[in-house]
């Protein structure tokens, strides 16, 4: 009885971490991400600053976001300053830069 208890309780527990890893929402500081890259499906982005700092100088970060079984994925951005026509903010179509560019933005204008 008590090997079958475990077993069950074992179980749950995978089960619960299954859905649990499945629904995470990941924050992450671009620069300091392991691997550089994330399967989340949904997170906010900071870059070194944080929530509430400023980005360091000569800052320059990679990160794939690849959810498994993704079709498409949706950038919103809530804020975003750079250095206008010095810093910029770069996505591609793919795993690395030499992907079609989607975006690349800089200045104070929140990218659509």
């Amino acid at each position: 009885m008590k090997k079958q208890l475990l077993k069950a309780l074992m179980v749950f527990s995978l089960v619960l971490a299954a859905v649990y890893s499945a629904s995470a929402q990941g924050t992450y500081t671009m620069c300091s991400i392991p691997g550089n890259q994330t399967t989340d499906s949904t997170g906010t982005l900071y870059d070194s600053g944080g929530p509430n700092g400023q980005y360091q100088t000569n800052e320059n970060c990679t990160l794939l976001v690849a959810p498994p079984c993704a079709v498409s994925i949706t950038l919103s951005f809530q804020q975003f300053a750079t250095e206008a026509n010095f810093d910029f903010f770069q996505v591609y179509d793919g795993a690395t830069v030499a992907a079609p560019q989607l975006l690349n933005a800089n200045g104070q204008t929140l990218p659509g």
